[in-house]
């Protein structure tokens, strides 16, 4: 996409549903796989959670892997830490 619009973080299955969606605007699997410069087997397989999207798929889209960090409710607390 590159086009400004993709400006949200999204889980996992939001992404695919994302990225099934940009597959639509190209009328198959096989044309956004050949624009991307993937294989159409790889997408597919991106697609049916068979596979994690990589560089290629998320650079074609304007998106990148982060991972985050979050609290969880568990643990020590402050001033738990002994020592």
């Amino acid at each position: 996409m590159g086009d400004g619009q993709n400006v949200q973080d999204m889980t996992h299955a939001a992404f695919v549903v994302y990225l099934k969606n940009e597959v639509q605007r190209y009328g198959s699997q096989r044309a956004a796989a050949h624009a991307w410069g993937i294989s159409q087997q790889y997408l597919c397989d991106v697609l049916r959670a068979r596979r994690l999207p990589g560089p290629a798929i998320l650079r074609a889209v304007g998106y990148e892997l982060r991972q985050r960090y979050a609290p969880s409710g568990e643990g020590e607390k402050d001033g738990d830490a002994g020592g």
